[in-house]
């Protein structure tokens, strides 16, 4: 009878061992989501920029009176950079010489951009060199996607190590929104 009411006061080399397995398993997926996060917020603070150089161009356009070259912003297809610009020679389209700024997301962030069916509400065709216009004085956007002119683009921003998405949609009565 002794043998059963005997409690033991410490622990066994199992249950340590047990222990420290669950501490390293929790440890391994938290460093792995904290990693994976910063991804993400890379690609959040990218979206951003566009978003933010869109808006600066657009209030520029309003702010300016009207001229013959306007302000502008050139994607191209799979890059991770575009281009500020203003259209100096009116021809509707972005050409060397013509930017202002170039801007660099990074080397894991990349474009995708579409013609967007307002009416569906989802991407249309295959992807193309982005070009926007900003046209004072209302402003007026004027968006050519893959040389087309359209009444609305999506611009996807791709991040490679996070294996995620932004959107950002421009319609040509100036609305940006991101998705």
């Amino acid at each position: 009878m002794k043998f059963f009411k005997k409690h033991s006061k410490s622990f066994t080399i199992i249950e340590l061992i047990i222990a420290v397995a669950i501490i390293i398993i929790l440890s391994v997926i938290i460093i792995a989501n904290y990693e994976w996060g910063g991804y993400q917020i890379e690609l959040q603070e990218a979206t951003q920029k566009v978003v933010q150089d869109m808006s600066k161009i657009r209030n520029e356009t309003l702010s300016s009176p009207i001229t013959s070259s306007p302000p502008g912003i050139y994607i191209k297809v799979s890059s991770s950079k575009y281009v500020l610009f203003r259209d100096l020679d009116s021809d509707g389209e972005y050409d060397e010489g013509e930017a202002q700024q170039i801007v660099d997301l990074g080397k894991d962030i990349y474009f995708q951009t579409f013609e967007w069916d307002l009416e569906y509400g989802e991407k249309r065709g295959t992807p193309g060199s982005l070009t926007l216009f900003f046209i004072p004085p209302e402003p007026t956007v004027r968006i050519i996607v893959g040389g087309e002119q359209k009444n609305a683009a999506v611009i996807i921003l791709w991040s490679k190590k996070a294996e995620a998405t932004s959107s950002i949609l421009i319609t040509e009565t100036g609305l940006i929104e991101v998705r």
